[in-house]
């Protein structure tokens, strides 16, 4: 386990450039969605209380907290690795 978080916190050095605009993107989207549960009831409470889900309010407002955490953690993992991609073609 110890070397599953060491992995996520010190992203490799030696990917393609290629890695922080698939990065940027997944963040974006994730950040997207996360940010319509909370805005749009229709994509948070609304959606999940037509799929019969138990405790709707809540299991929206998780699942928007958990997206938008998803995107920053991919964003930030993106800058904090950004200087490591600089001298890789």
């Amino acid at each position: 386990m110890k070397n599953l978080i060491n992995w996520f916190l010190n992203p490799p050095v030696d990917g393609p450039r290629a890695t922080i605009l698939l990065r940027l993107m997944a963040g974006g989207v994730f950040l997207s969605e996360g940010t319509l549960k909370f805005v749009y009831p229709n994509q948070g409470v609304g959606r999940l209380t037509k799929l019969g889900f138990p405790a709707p309010h809540f299991t929206a407002t998780a699942d928007g907290w958990l997206l938008s955490r998803i995107a920053l953690f991919a964003i930030l993992r993106d800058a904090k690795g950004r200087e490591h991609f600089e001298g890789c073609d």
